[in-house]
């Protein structure tokens, strides 16, 4: 851990200048859905150009965000500020035939073929959520009766290169659905003893012989609906 990044969130924490909770959007769909669901929030400018942020005195919502180099910055820039806690919601494409349009995923551990994570070599062959996170998240969907798949997923940084023969080889591993950042943020979170933990919503179909894209669903916004809802309570 380089002694910059913890000398600058020492002094944020000190000074209390930002919330400890901060909540990552990948897209303006869930941007949106969050100020939604607490509509007082302020804008705080943004972060490399294109990320907006919004704050409450106990949290901060930060998106849209795209792919993992930008996913690590954010979380670097955010826990340079004090944040320590971040959850996230975005899109996935599904592996396995047992999930569909709007279907909800918890991450729990991932495969990396993006170029950001193993320039933190500490997380490990396969980062992995916080668990104490993710089981706050688990026990929300629980409650409120709301199905889920828990397992490992895949992030890429090139999804015009999600071959078919990559599916079919992780699909086989168990490997749940592929997306942008997660282990990124997985893997940087452990590396600066942050803690993370997501959800994802399955966005389009990988698993059969054709492509089924279901990014203008109704049932991608409802599930994104809900797994919003689970996490703004998992933050409050």
């Amino acid at each position: 851990m380089d002694v910059d990044f913890d000398r600058e969130r020492e002094a944020s924490r000190t000074n209390s200048a930002w919330p400890g909770k901060a909540i990552l959007a990948f897209t303006r769909l869930e941007l949106g859905l969050f100020r939604s669901l607490r509509p007082d929030g302020q804008r705080r400018g943004r972060l490399f150009g294109i990320t907006e942020l919004t704050a409450w005195p106990d949290l901060i919502l930060a998106g849209p965000i795209l792919g993992a180099p930008q996913a690590a910055m954010v979380l670097e820039q955010l826990g340079r500020n004090g944040v320590t806690d971040f959850l996230s919601l975005g899109w996935c494409g599904a592996l396995q035939p047992t999930l569909r349009w709007g279907d909800l995923v918890l991450p729990v551990d991932a495969v990396s073929e993006e170029g950001t994570s193993p320039l933190y070599a500490a997380s490990g062959p396969h980062p992995t959520a916080d668990p104490q996170l993710r089981a706050l998240l688990a026990a929300e969907l629980d409650r409120r009766g709301q199905p889920c798949t828990a397992g490992r997923v895949w992030t890429t940084d090139a999804p015009y290169r999600e071959t078919r023969d990559k599916v079919v080889r992780h699909a086989a591993d168990g490997v749940l659905a592929v997306d942008m950042e997660t282990s990124a943020l997985m893997a940087v979170a452990a590396f600066r003893k942050l803690r993370w933990a997501g959800l994802m919503v399955v966005s389009d179909e990988l698993w059969g012989e054709a492509w089924r894209p279901g990014f203008r669903s109704p049932e991608l916004k409802r599930g994104l609906e809900t797994a919003a809802s689970v996490i703004m309570t998992v933050s409050a």
